[in-house]
């Protein structure tokens, strides 16, 4: 009998299937990272102005309720018991997704640039 033993050292190598290549996570802030994605994909239906399901992705106060809650990460992740966003388009990339998770998970900030 011969038994293969494998050493893996990181996760891209774990897992070949998640899409983390070219995604930059070391820097994640409100004001540089996430308004941004927002703004790629949420605005037109969750500004200050529209808030569509009285959710408002524009001002921090609006976002922090969504993002203490857990209705932003579960709604852009798709997660079952969650209203999918962004509603009637693709899915937020893989990148995107870990992007505000880790902003969610450190607290997140509002940190706007003055």
């Amino acid at each position: 009998m011969v038994f293969f033993a494998y050493s893996y050292d990181n996760e891209q190598d774990l897992y070949p299937s998640i899409q983390y290549q070219g995604c930059n996570t070391t820097h994640v802030t409100r004001s540089g990272t996430i308004i941004p994605i927002f703004h790629d994909h949420c605005l037109a239906c969750h500004s200050t102005a529209i808030s569509q399901g009285g959710v408002d992705l524009e001002s921090y106060t609006g976002v922090s309720v969504v993002a203490g809650n857990g209705r932003l990460f579960g709604g852009v992740n798709w997660s079952s018991g969650f209203f999918i966003m962004p509603y009637v388009r693709d899915k937020l990339s893989d990148c995107n997704l870990k992007k505000i998770l880790i902003w969610i998970q450190s607290g997140f900030s509002e940190n706007l640039l003055s």
